[in-house]
């Protein structure tokens, strides 16, 4: 209980003393007093301040679920791009394990297109595409940063034409082989 000289002047939670009125009718704070007020009342702010910034920085981020459809395409090319019809595609979301899509096959331009559920990817996501074709089997990755995610796949090796100098040197060299061993069985 303070003196009965004195009461105490609540600002929120901080108690000042100040003269009673009988002794200062003009309701006049001394500057002491005035600094006083002003500098506990900084510091409370400031304190405020530095806590709620603190659990800004503290609290974790957790991953949620996607805002929406997560749309995932791309391409099947070989090395000189052109597409590769009919590739088997896997779609995986690496982060759960879970396999998001099974396509039968790229269409004539080397396209797939998967849509997938919100409930089945989160933002920042890692995603594994595995394509198998006639050149064998292609990993690539990429992450669902957005819910429109385009993940290209491209081969090392080419898929020889038979209308290109390649396919034409192919089919003569293997018509050459055929025709030596039939010449070689004649003879025996």
């Amino acid at each position: 209980m303070p003196p009965p000289e004195t009461f105490l002047f609540n600002i929120g939670y901080l108690d000042c003393p100040v003269s009673k009125p009988r002794r200062n009718p003009e309701m006049k704070l001394s500057a002491q007093t005035s600094k006083s007020i002003l500098s506990r009342l900084v510091y409370s702010v400031s304190a405020t301040l530095v806590i709620i910034a603190l659990l800004f920085v503290a609290v974790p981020r957790t991953s949620t679920a996607g805002p929406g459809l997560l749309y995932v395409h791309g391409y099947v090319t070989d090395v000189n791009g052109s597409p590769i019809q009919g590739a088997s595609v896997t779609v995986t979301d690496i982060t759960s394990g879970k396999v998001l899509a099974d396509l039968d096959g790229t269409d004539a331009d080397g396209l797939y297109f998967v849509t997938f559920p919100v409930n089945d990817w989160a933002i920042n996501d890692n995603l594994q595409v595995d394509v198998t074709c006639s050149l064998g089997p292609k990993t690539v990755t990429g992450t669902a940063l957005t819910g429109d995610v385009t993940i290209s796949v491209q081969y090392p090796l080419a898929i020889p034409e038979f209308g290109s100098l390649v396919g034409i040197i192919a089919v003569a060299s293997l018509l050459a082989v055929v025709a030596l061993v039939s010449v070689g069985r004649k003879r025996s």
